[in-house]
């Protein structure tokens, strides 16, 4: 059994306000929880941790754009940025009443609702080309750059996660952006997470004490 496979990693209890969006890039993640973050509402006592704010704010520090520092990290591994990231997620989000994006936020928040975003990669490119970003470039050549930051991405996170991407199967809920709108998405989420705390009532506690 690998270290960070759903096995393993399954948590006798559950915090009951704990939602965590996993998904791969430009499926949609950030879009669902900005959602879910106003839903909720900034005046409350839930706490809201984006892995890609946390990201650019490392890149941020060292005057690079989050592109420019996703390539500086892969291709500079020893300096450990995705532990460091992971670091700060899993610190972040501690606790009860949490809202964690990012794409391993399934492994460092592990007592939630873990919701996994999908999307075809066509899709996600045909969306991106209206980001500055990627002026001038074809649809089937951002679709590329996606997929090749994709395999690289999973590649170096079961290096260092064994086990860690989950099958679709292994959450709580999946939903795919080509099919649903943000709203309905977002109304799903709720939904399945209120039958969910009901489900898992027994093993349900408010504190980790």
């Amino acid at each position: 059994m690998k270290a960070y496979s759903r096995e393993a990693t399954r948590p006798d209890w559950f915090f009951p306000d704990v939602v965590t969006i996993s998904g791969e890039s430009g499926v949609g993640t950030t879009e669902t929880f900005n959602a879910l973050r106003e839903h909720y509402g900034e005046n409350t006592a839930w706490k809201y941790v984006s892995g890609g704010e946390i990201f650019r704010g490392f890149g941020k520090e060292r005057g690079m754009k989050v592109e420019k520092f996703a390539r500086y990290a892969r291709e500079n591994t020893q300096e450990g940025w995705d532990r460091k990231c992971d670091e700060e997620i899993q610190k972040r989000a501690s606790g009860n009443r949490s809202l964690t994006e990012s794409r391993l936020s399934h492994i460092f928040v592990p007592h939630g609702f873990h919701v996994l975003i999908i999307c075809p990669t066509h899709i996600c490119a045909k969306r991106r080309m209206q980001n500055p970003d990627y002026k001038g470039l074809r649809t089937s050549q951002i679709k590329e750059l996606i997929e090749k930051r994709d395999e690289d991405d999973r590649t170096r996170y079961e290096a260092l996660y064994p086990g860690c991407l989950w099958a679709p199967l292994d959450f709580d809920l999946v939903r795919s952006t080509e099919i649903y709108s943000t709203k309905e998405i977002v109304t799903t989420i709720l939904e399945k997470h209120s039958q969910w705390r009901h489900r898992n009532e027994k093993k349900i506690k408010r504190t980790a004490a």
